[in-house]
């Protein structure tokens, strides 16, 4: 049998061997090829495998084919049930389903298939719309979508983009509810915001309480002080550290320069100026400034203080309220207390 086997014939089931590898020039089936070590196929037979550089690489669109490239898999063809590596990670560049993608050290899923999960920077990221997806971007939740029961975090915190009811977001440590669904709360800046026109809902901008809607008893606090710019009745507005009610709504006091005004016609209404009580319809409240008592509704048994003391905005009995470390209750529900900085809070209406 001769030591050398020739070039030129295209009979199937023959090796031919270069520089100590095998080579097969022929598009014969099942023939493997080595170049520089490495298996190499330069045809499109199935079931081929081809190594360039120590990796495993096919070129052919044919099923079931792994390709490495640097040392990781890489799948150039759309044939399902393929993975992909490169640099180290997993990466799926077709939109074949249930195919998990890494970039980075991280998974990604570029597809729009269900039940996906993506990760980007150490993070899952989720960027089609199905549902129960969950999406991490820097660290955190992020969801993009407007399926419902998802949580997105933002910066550390939660957020949630869409209009689903029942949702949480947190911006820069605080809650923020951009939606219009009720029972939502929202934090600005560490405090309580509420864009939308739902009732029963409580606004803080800058450590204050602020009502921008028209909704009734709503409180508004702006500069440290309470501000009523609606028309609605029973509500009460400071201005400059004083009371000021700008509407000629039934029961508002105002106070201008550290004494009350009342501006309007209404009964029952005392006013201070100059330190001393004026009254120019029938007085049944008593009013105190400074560390006292102030009633400006015209119901029993209501006590108010700024600084340090209660206050109870709503016409609702025994109901106290406190700002700066103590007890605040925005709501109408009875028997429901609410802190902030450091302490409880409670945005429902359910007794108890």
């Amino acid at each position: 049998m001769p030591s050398w086997i020739p070039e030129q014939d295209n009979s199937p089931r023959r090796t031919t061997r270069r520089g100590g590898q095998l080579a097969a020039e022929d598009n014969s089936p099942r023939r493997t090829t080595r170049r520089g070590g490495q298996l190499a196929a330069e045809d499109n037979s199935p079931r081929r495998t081809t190594r360039r550089g120590g990796q495993l690489a096919a070129e052919d669109n044919s099923p079931r084919r792994t390709t490495r490239r640097g040392g990781q898999l890489a799948a150039e063809d759309n044939s399902p049930r393929r993975t992909t590596r490169r640099g180290g990670q997993l990466a799926a560049e077709d939109n074949s389903p249930r195919r998990t993608t890494r970039r980075g050290g991280q998974l990604a899923a570029e597809d729009n298939s269900p039940r996906r999960t993506t990760r980007r920077g150490g993070q899952l990221a989720a960027e089609d719309n199905s549902p129960r997806r969950t999406t991490r971007r820097g660290g955190q939740l992020a969801a993009e979508d407007n399926s419902p029961r998802r949580t997105t975090r933002r910066g550390g915190q939660l957020a949630a983009e869409d209009n689903s009811p029942r949702r949480t977001t947190r911006r820069g440590g605080q809650l923020a509810a951009e939606d219009n669904s009720p029972r939502r709360t929202t934090r600005r800046g560490g405090q309580l915001a509420a864009e939308d026109n739902s009732p029963r809902r409580t606004t803080r901008r800058g450590g204050q309480l602020a009502a921008e809607d028209n909704s009734p008893r709503r409180t508004t606090r702006r500069g440290g002080q309470l501000a009523a710019e609606d028309n609605s009745p029973r509500r009460t507005t400071r201005r400059g550290g004083q009371l000021a009610a700008e509407d000629n709504s039934p029961r508002r006091t105002t106070r201008r320069g550290g004494q009350l005004a009342a501006e309007d016609n209404s009964p029952r209404r005392t006013t201070r100026r100059g330190g001393q009580l004026a009254a120019g319809q029938l007085a049944a409240g008593t009013t105190r400034r400074g560390g006292q008592l102030a009633v400006e509704d015209n119901s029993p048994w209501r006590t108010t203080r700024r600084g340090g003391q209660l206050a109870v905005e709503d016409n609702s009995p025994w109901r106290t309220t406190r700002r700066g470390g103590q007890l605040a209750v925005e709501d109408n529900s009875p028997w429901r207390t609410t802190r902030r900085g450091g302490q409880l809070a409670v945005e429902d209406n359910s007794p108890s």
